[in-house]
């Protein structure tokens, strides 16, 4: 009885891991795989591939200096923020789990910037109501232009509130 019950309970977490790993072969260990196979011929598409053995990595190895600077000034990069970018978030990590005065105005601080968020790049819908009518400020940093609803295709709806039916987006060129 104990037996069954176990196979059963392995098999069910086989079965929750099953989607995650079925995405990481296709999306992940896949390519990698084939672009590592494709790089064992020479091909440029409108001729047939030709085997070239392992000719093609010891060309990009030894003989392309822009590769060699390019995995050096990557290995600087790696190895000069990783793990400093790591000493600082465990080092925060500590502070914040203290028992101090205020503590809990710096966790809400540190919350509010990472719930923030960080990109510049982000697009931003807020709806609001305001003299009845329903407006939408799409904000977008590429370049910064302002979209707001044409007033005239807000409709009422029968309870007095506005209603989003048959809004349009009219664009007004930044100031």
């Amino acid at each position: 009885m104990l037996r069954t019950w176990r196979r059963r309970y392995d098999l069910d977490g086989y079965l929750f891991l099953a989607p995650d790993f079925i995405g990481t072969l296709v999306f992940a260990v896949g390519p990698v795989l084939v672009a590592l196979a494709l790089g064992l011929f020479a091909w440029d598409i409108l001729t047939p591939p030709r085997f070239v053995g392992l000719d093609n990595y010891r060309q990009l190895l030894f003989d392309d200096a822009v590769f060699r600077q390019v995995l050096v000034n990557t290995t600087y990069y790696v190895l000069g923020t990783v793990p400093v970018r790591t000493a600082l978030a465990l080092l925060l990590a500590i502070a914040l789990n203290q028992q101090l005065r205020a503590m809990s105005w710096y966790r809400a601080a540190t919350s509010v910037i990472t719930l923030s968020g960080r990109s510049k790049r982000s697009t931003s819908v807020l709806p609001s109501l305001s003299n009845k009518q329903t407006s939408t400020r799409v904000a977008c940093a590429e370049n910064s232009a302002k979209f707001t609803p044409n007033p005239s295709h807000v409709a009422p709806n029968g309870n007095g509130r506005p209603s989003r039916t048959g809004t349009r987006l009219t664009v007004i060129s930044p100031p």
